[in-house]
């Protein structure tokens, strides 16, 4: 039986395969390194069976992926408050005040309680000093993305 990993994989690399050829290396070029290796290779193996790059393939290559992914927000809301608190350990007050208003994160209390009295007033400080603008979204979800990384990558084996 196929893992849930790489038959993802397959069905990415197979999406990928129909895209017109500039629109799959600008995919390409946004993936890790590791991740981008695997699909190329699984984008030469289509290649050398002589797969057509058919967009009717990625449309049910689309219809057949889950229908629903777990956004960075849902992961780190279940993440225990000690790893948040150890990747947003050296972070600016106003950086944290920032992930801590994103979302009303069911690990608030035990971090905040982990802190020590001058440290919750310089984030609470921070918190009223935010002024939200039209990019606080985008900017929010980029930064919910990169502290998902960060504590993805303390928590993998050296």
């Amino acid at each position: 039986m196929m893992s849930n990993e790489t038959s993802s994989s397959r069905r990415a690399a197979l999406a990928l395969h129909a895209l017109d050829p500039q629109d799959r290396l600008w995919v390409l070029e946004r993936l890790e390194p590791l991740q981008r290796a695997h699909v190329e290779a699984l984008l030469g193996e289509l290649t050398e069976l002589g797969i057509p790059a058919d967009p009717a393939l990625l449309r049910q290559a689309l219809a057949d992926a889950p229908a629903r992914v777990t956004s960075s927000r849902e992961r780190l809301d279940a993440m225990p408050a000690r790893r948040i608190a150890n990747a947003l350990r050296d972070e600016p007050p106003g950086l944290v005040s920032r992930v801590l208003a994103a979302h009303p994160w069911r690990w608030t209390n035990e971090f905040l309680a982990a802190l020590d009295k001058d440290q919750r007033r310089f984030i609470a400080d921070a918190a009223r000093a935010v002024d939200p603008d039209a990019d606080a979204c985008e900017f929010d979800r980029w930064l919910l993305d990169e502290l998902l990384h960060r504590v993805a990558a303390e928590e993998a084996p050296a």
